[in-house]
């Protein structure tokens, strides 16, 4: 639930602590707690409240690599770290319910999840991969320890999936799913991983894009 505490206790933090006074709303989340922070109706920030247990590795290899993408691909479409007054990115912050959590604030990117948007035109699905590949350019030569981890979307770690088959109930699905796993581990899995590679955003899902709310030649803002 999201109560009127909860609320007030994030604001007094915002307001303290990055200098932010506006109206708060609850955004989705799968395992985080995400704040849009409204100031005169607009969306002006996003206040990140990370999972209890979360490690500072992760949240500070998410912040490098925003400032990373702003120092090489300064006008692409993606969020800004917003630091506290104190110089940090992040701040470890206890919560009402006494759990410490992380917490950092990044500027935000006014728009329409893609997936509340139908239809998905041509040119908006050409220019989110465009956007895609330049963030993939963007974050060549970043890297940092919290990359290496279990990571169930690590284009090298599909080995979790292997073992969930059994939840199909289609058993013409199952068999074509198991032959490609075959096929992976046989064919795939020992060139892939002699390849070169880098850092990509991997999960540019249509909750993790947002489209221009009137359609423009340039429609995907973030």
């Amino acid at each position: 639930m999201w109560s009127d505490q909860e609320i007030g206790f994030w604001k007094e933090y915002l307001q303290a602590h990055h200098g932010l006074d506006g109206e708060l709303e609850r955004l989705d989340g799968e395992f985080d707690l995400n704040i849009a922070v409204r100031v005169d109706g607009r969306l002006d920030a996003v206040l990140k409240v990370m999972r209890v247990g979360c490690g500072s590795g992760l949240v500070g290899m998410q912040v490098e690599a925003l400032d990373h993408l702003a120092a090489t691909m300064p006008d692409l479409p993606v969020p800004r770290v917003i630091r506290r007054h104190d110089g940090a990115a992040a701040a470890a912050v206890t919560d009402l319910s006494g759990d410490e959590r992380i917490a950092w604030v990044i500027s935000a990117i006014d728009g329409l999840p893609l997936g509340a948007m139908r239809p998905h035109p041509a040119a908006l699905v050409h220019e989110i991969g465009h956007t895609l590949g330049r963030m993939t350019a963007g974050l060549e030569g970043f890297d940092h320890a919290a990359l290496t981890r279990d990571f169930k979307w690590h284009p090298l770690q599909p080995h979790w999936a292997f073992t969930e088959v059994f939840e199909i109930l289609d058993e013409d699905i199952k068999s074509l799913i198991n032959k490609y796993f075959q096929i992976f581990e046989k064919d795939i899995e020992s060139e892939l991983l002699n390849l070169e590679y880098q850092t990509i955003h991997c999960d540019g899902n249509d909750y993790n894009l947002s489209s221009a709310r009137r359609w423009t030649a340039r429609p995907l803002p973030g």
